[in-house]
């Protein structure tokens, strides 16, 4: 559809490389090659040729001395037009294609979709754009797009990046980039861009899409004035970040009366705080709900125990993980790890958690489906608890005891140090992989019933209580005609059943042929016994096995019963009062209320798949400190500062800005729309010899103005000397702009 034209300046600082570390300077990416060429006898100055730009970006990565196969992100020139796109994917092409697996790795895109063609600047603005994405480790969108061109539905090379992604790498090799810039007659530019991780790589500042405030008071009239004074603080964008920042260092977790609120901006801000006021001076605060993204309260804080319960399958959900993964490099190092794993690299977990958005449904559910595969969900699922945990670390805060349900016991035992992070990968990935194997050699079916288990196991013949989750929900398991019969007859008695989309029946004897290969694998990781309590979802009680026992006691739990009402109420009864959900979704934290009911406890959930997952996560840091945690939110931001914010502009600056935009020529309306002629008096010179002032033609439809008296010429050069000049008086300057406009015409 082509492109706006804009106009811009674009301003980079470049250095060798032993200098700017030598002196100290911030590095934000390094430029390892530069390709040009010329279309030479082209057919026409507008025409491009798809040899020649190859013939540039070839010469680049000559001269970087990699191939294109080793990056991720081509910045293109990206016109917008049909030829413009057209040969330029078709160039790339020439250079990418053959360089793959067979599947797209890089991600094109260009900046013009947002600035429109800066024409001069429009190449500084692609490299100013793929540097930051280097130093934020983030793939940037190209947005406005609704569907990719034809060469690229099909292409094994490329694909169109239209929503902001983690940048995930192996530790094989660093990031890297480039950036294409063509002109009118063919004068072709490649760049070859690297990320740099040395001693003085910038420290980019954090811009989060949403930040946490912290408030504690002895009493609520101090929480009050504490939410009153930051309503009426005024801030630009750069200080959100700072001022939420400022809030965390005063904050105390055992003060009378605590509150988090997490917001957008100033304005959401300001709505949240302004609620919590009227609840409080209404008198409904502690009765009445507050709403998403705040907490508070006035009661002592917690001082129970801390259990982390880990999320199963069927918590996996496309878009898990990715929000953590660009807003902290703790979370980000993780899904790099496991890129860099010998069993789960070659997976891919990064492209199967956060693929490259769908244009359509099918793609979607494609999507969907590749990741709800066990060989995939199970690793990937651990990705995002290992993530977690990682935040957690930073935060500080410790868990007194562990539970899962059935794939998330895994990650418990991990916690507990049974084995380590590469190992609980592998762990993931094995027995994911030897489900998988037994679900394609053994049908069976799986069925979610809305009743407790007392009430279902005498109902229903032929089949196994596969996961006992709660008073209000059991799993059962079985031979598909065991399951099709016992849907019947949950029908026929009134309770609510549905099948659920499963390759056979787990936790059941049908799948024991995976039990024996995955205490093989195990055996081979070699577990430790766990260092705090791990409670098993089999026996609803901490493990107590020898070390050398565990590979057999842990695989076993694969075609035994979930016990999970059982385990919640064991881990109650030991202590436990804050129940930490890690792991995708929030299924985890439903059961864990739907257990305990109306008894005193707090679940939080680090994840939502119907929320941003930073917005989520920073909800639950701030509802864990409204309950009295004490936690370290300056080691949770370290790698994030917020901005620095600008300094205020000089008082002889002159802003450049739009000025006519939304003023059309000719306007909307046609002629009615013009501005009205200036009627303010005017100054009229007369010269040294008058003549004849000559009636302007539109002076009928212009009032008459008084006569002006004779004044001395303010020109600095001579007048006509046959015509009286006329000039509008000077009007009153409402900016520094416009008086400077205004002097400049009187002189001219």
């Amino acid at each position: 559809d082509g492109t706006m034209l804009g106009e811009g300046v674009g301003i980079l600082a470049l250095r060798r490389l032993s200098d700017a570390e030598r002196d100290g300077n911030r590095i934000h990416a390094l430029i390892r090659g530069i390709g040009g060429g010329s279309d030479g006898k082209g057919t026409a100055i507008y025409t491009p040729l798809p040899s020649g730009q190859a013939r540039a970006i070839e010469r680049a990565y000559v001269q970087a001395g990699y191939g294109p196969e080793t990056v991720d992100l081509v910045e293109a020139h990206g016109t917008g037009t049909k030829a413009g796109d057209k040969a330029e994917l078709a160039g790339l092409h020439l250079v990418f294609d053959g360089k793959g697996d067979g599947e797209p790795w890089c991600a094109v895109g260009s900046v013009k979709s947002q600035i429109g063609h800066a024409k001069a600047a429009a190449g500084a603005a692609s490299l100013i754009k793929a540097v930051h994405a280097l130093s934020r480790k983030t793939l940037p969108p190209t947005i406005k797009i609704g569907e990719p061109a034809d060469i690229l539905k099909d292409s094994q090379s490329f694909y169109l990046n239209s929503e902001a992604r983690p940048w995930i790498s192996p530790d094989t090799r660093p990031r890297r980039a480039s950036v294409s810039s063509f002109g009118f007659g063919g004068s072709n530019f490649h760049v070859a861009l690297e990320e740099y991780t040395g001693p003085t790589a910038i420290l980019p500042p954090r811009v989060l899409p949403s930040e946490l405030f912290l408030f504690s008071a002895a009493a609520t009239d101090g929480l009050v004035e504490e939410l009153e004074g930051l309503i009426h603080t005024e801030t630009d964008e750069d200080g959100f970040a700072a001022l939420a920042a400022s809030t965390h260092g005063a904050f105390e977790a055992d003060a009378r009366v605590r509150a988090a609120i997490v917001a957008d901006d100033q304005k959401d801000l300001a709505a949240k705080a302004s609620r919590l006021i009227g609840q409080i001076e209404t008198g409904t605060f502690g009765t009445a709900p507050l709403g998403a993204g705040i907490h508070a309260s006035t009661t002592p804080p917690e001082t129970g125990k801390v259990a982390f319960l880990f999320s199963g399958q069927g918590s996996q959900y496309v878009g898990m993980g990715a929000d953590l993964a660009m807003a902290f490099p703790a979370a980000r190092a993780v899904w790099d790890m496991a890129a860099s794993h010998k069993t789960t690299g070659p997976m891919k977990l990064h492209r199967l958690a956060f693929p490259p958005a769908a244009f359509d449904q099918v793609e979607f559910g494609q999507q969907t489906q590749r990741l709800t595969e066990m060989q995939n969900a199970q690793p990937a699922i651990a990705a995002v608890a290992l993530a977690q945990l990682a935040l957690l670390d930073r935060l500080g805060i410790d868990a007194d005891m562990a539970g899962g349900h059935s794939f998330g016991e895994m990650m418990a035992l991990h916690l507990a140090r049974s084995f380590d992070s590469n190992g609980a990968l592998s762990v993931a990935a094995a027995r994911g992989r030897l489900m998988a194997e037994a679900a394609k050699s053994t049908p069976g079916a799986m069925m979610a019933v809305q009743t407790d288990s007392e009430t279902i196991v005498a109902k229903v013949p032929d089949v196994v209580l596969a996961n006992d989750n709660g008073p209000s929900q059991v799993v059962l398991s079985g031979p598909v005609d065991a399951i099709r019969a016992a849907e019947a007859l949950c029908l026929e008695k009134g309770l609510k059943a549905r099948r659920l989309s499963v390759a056979t029946a787990f936790h059941s004897s049908i799948v024991h042929a995976a039990v024996e290969p995955f205490a093989a694998e195990l055996a081979a990781l070699r577990p430790r016994k766990p260092k705090l309590p791990v409670y098993a979802n089999a026996t609803a009680s901490p493990y107590t096995v020898k070390a050398a026992d565990l590979p057999a006691v842990i695989a076993g739990q694969i075609a035994t019963s979930v016990r999970f009402r059982e385990q919640v109420e064991a881990m109650y009864a030991a202590g436990a009062r804050v129940f930490v959900e890690v792991g995708p979704g929030s299924i985890v934290t439903g059961l864990v209320k739907d257990v305990l009911g109306d008894r005193p406890f707090r679940a939080v959930s680090l994840d939502n798949k119907r929320a941003n997952g930073l917005t989520q996560f920073l909800s639950a840091v701030g509802e864990l400190s409204v309950a009295g945690q004490s936690l370290d939110l300056a080691a949770l931001f370290a790698d994030t500062p917020p901005p620095v914010p600008a300094a205020p502009p000089s008082k002889h600056a002159v802003y450049i800005s739009g000025a006519n935009y939304d003023k059309p020529y000719p306007p909307k309306n046609g002629a009615a729309g013009r501005a009205p002629p200036n009627v303010t008096p005017t100054l009229t010179i007369q010269p040294a010899m008058a003549a004849p002032a000559t009636p302007s033609p539109t002076a009928a439809s212009v009032p008459t103005p008084p006569p002006a008296s004779t004044a001395p010429t303010p020109s600095r050069t001579p007048p006509m000397p046959d015509t009286p000049q006329t000039y509008p008086a000077p009007m009153p300057a409402s900016s520094s702009a416009e008086r400077i406009w205004s002097e400049v015409s009187q002189l001219h």
